[in-house]
Parts: C-alpha cells; structure tokens; sequence
C-alpha cells in the first residue's frame, strides 16, 4: 500500500514527520516516460489532457533501478508536479508496473505554479537540506533551482 502523503504548501505543515534522510525522486520523466503527451503542452498547454494520458505511460527502467537501489539505504518520497486529484490514477500505474511502495507528495489541485517553486517549497516542508538527502528528477530548471537553494540534486536522463 503506498504511503497517502498530501501536501498543502498554504498550510505550511505536511502531513507526515520524516525522522530520517530521504532521497526524493520525481514521476514523470524519471519513473514514468511522458514522451508520448509532450505534444499536449505545445502551443496552448492543454494540461488536462497531459495529465490525462498518464495513465498510457510506459516505465522508465533507469529510473525503477534508481528507486529500488535508494531504498536499500534510505527512505524514499516520490515527489510530483501532478494535482492530488491524479493520486488515484498514479498508484494504480505505480501498482499495475510493480513498483515499490513509497509515499507519495502531490500538489493541491488549485496550485499552478512552475514545478521548480512547488518542488522547492515541498522538500523545505520536509525539513530541508539537511533532510532531503538527494532529488533525482529531469527538469534542468528543476534542478537548477534546487542546487541554488543548498539540494544535492540529480539531472536524470534516460538513456
């Protein structure tokens, strides 16, 4: 059974304690490949749709490998841009391709902002840099803005 985390940055307290490190690994485009609805953010971004079709996605063998090889040494958060009202959709494609269980952060429904700020805010919600041992996700600006801040943070790209 996943862990039923859910994050509300407005409330500033998340509603788990993590008493020790955690690595922190994003969904799309490190677990679960994308590719397939990048079209839907040309142009006009139509994000529902995007968000939609995740459950077509395709895993990400690098990244189950980087997840299971995490959890041998330390607690492991999947952090993702997608809204809460996608949490059903994404443990059943977590579950239906035999991923481990893990909690899960998403972002409230109502917030839009650009996944660099929303990433950001959730790991300072988890306790930090101190904390948050290392952030694997395939955003540069992602990662660009996490390493500013003080995170060791992981560029992933799938071979």
């Amino acid at each position: 059974m996943y862990v039923m985390l859910r994050l509300f940055p407005s409330s500033g307290v998340p509603n788990a304690v993590y008493p020790s490190i955690v690595i922190v690994i994003d969904i799309d485009g490190v677990l679960a490949d994308a590719s397939h609805r990048q079209h839907l953010l040309q142009g006009r971004p139509n994000w529902q749709a995007f968000f939609d079709a995740a459950a077509d996605d395709q895993p990400i063998d690098q990244g189950r490998t980087a997840l299971i090889s995490s959890l041998n040494t330390d607690e492991v958060t999947l952090l993702t841009g997608r809204p809460e009202r996608l949490r059903e959709l994404t443990v059943d494609w977590l579950e239906r391709h035999n991923f481990p269980n893990t909690a899960i952060l998403m972002r409230s429904d109502r917030d839009h902002r650009k996944a660099a700020i929303f990433k950001e805010e959730a790991l300072a919600l988890l306790g930090g840099p101190t904390v948050v041992r290392l952030v694997i996700d395939d955003d540069p600006a992602v990662i660009a803005r996490l390493t500013a801040s003080g995170y060791v943070a992981k560029h992933f790209v799938p071979r």
